[in-house]
């Protein structure tokens, strides 16, 4: 497969066997996959090379900082009508620019992982259902529970965030393209807190974030390129099963793996410029269910819940209303 970066130093610490790099761009590279190289790296590759890695993935592109968010880039070429090849890998080191739902800024600092990958399964909308939503999460929690120390700890916060003992450690977007009932194109955006923990202000919904290399006791065990390998690795997995007619059994992951199943929750309108406190709350109850299409079945409310920012009521404070009436009911004589 091909390998295009901007600075070998920083391509060579993600591989444990690094290619034989070379001038110039890839040999019998399409002119639509030139332009995309040329927005992604700014500039002509310093080194191209090329390294042995598993189906689906053919092309990576390694740069050290991105002045623009890669999703971005790769989202914009499809709207243009570029196509991107099958099973292209971008990997930034750091970013300016780079978000989450709504535009929400996620902050890409050296040290941690910042991966847009895309995908043409070319499959009809029915046959992959919200296979490819869940695709990422579920590769995302798989990765963390192969990391020694890491194992059943992490979990889903609806629809998007990871979460390792109530704090955030990653978060994932995913955007399809389709044509005559059909997904052409799918991009992958990631997110994952690996060695730093960014400095992010707390929020209602995000009220703490943290890294991986904070819960184990060796940070060796996860190191980038360590982490790197194993997420393609999962990523690469689980894809095959969407595009095998096994989406069924990532969607049943996830919902193992949630982490409001059964929890009372709020919802509120996710609306990209409005203040915490100025979101209007618009459904809530206890989660009874998610559905085929991520959508939440909360008790006591007549529709599920597609979109919106969700508050998870702390678990003690379920308990501490759980004992109440106890507590305040006369002693008998």
């Amino acid at each position: 497969m091909n390998v295009c970066t901007d600075s070998i130093r920083f391509a060579e610490q993600w591989f444990s066997s690094p290619p034989h790099w070379k001038s110039g761009l890839p040999e019998r590279m399409s002119a639509e996959y030139g332009h995309i190289i040329n927005h992604l790296l700014l500039q002509a590759p310093a080194a191209t090379g090329s390294i042995e890695l598993p189906e689906p993935w053919q092309h990576v592109v390694l740069v050290e900082h991105a002045v623009r968010s890669q999703f971005d880039i790769l989202v914009n070429a499809m709207r243009a009508g570029l196509a991107p090849p099958h099973g292209l890998i971008c990997l930034a080191g750091s970013g300016e620019g780079f978000h989450g739902q709504r535009e929400r800024v996620w902050a890409a600092p050296p040290g941690n992982i910042h991966l847009s990958v895309f995908l043409s399964p070319d499959l009809h909308l029915n046959d992959i259902g919200a296979g490819l939503t869940v695709l990422p999460a579920v590769s995302l929690v798989q990765t963390l529970d192969s990391i020694p120390g890491l194992e059943k700890r992490s979990g889903i916060r609806w629809v998007n965030d990871i979460l390792i003992d109530d704090s955030k450690t990653a978060g994932f977007l995913v955007h399809t393209q389709s044509s005559s009932g059909r997904v052409t194109g799918a991009v992958i955006g990631i997110g994952l807190n690996v060695g730093i923990v960014p400095h992010v202000a707390p929020t209602m919904f995000v009220p703490s974030v943290t890294a991986l290399c904070h819960h184990v006791s060796d940070p060796g065990v996860c190191s980038l390129s360590v982490v790197f390998h194993r997420l393609l690795h999962f990523l690469a997995q689980n894809y095959g099963k969407v595009v095998t007619g096994r989406a069924g059994e990532l969607l049943e992951f996830y919902r193992e793996r949630s982490l409001v199943m059964g929890r009372r929750v709020s919802v509120y309108q996710d609306l990209q410029d409005s203040q915490d406190d100025d979101r209007k709350r618009v459904a809530g109850g206890t989660v009874l269910s998610i559905g085929d299409r991520l959508e939440l079945i909360l008790a006591g409310e007549l529709h599920p819940v597609f979109r919106g920012r969700l508050v998870v009521e702390p678990e003690a404070a379920k308990k501490r209303a759980a004992w109440a009436p106890v507590l305040t009911k006369p002693t008998p004589v």
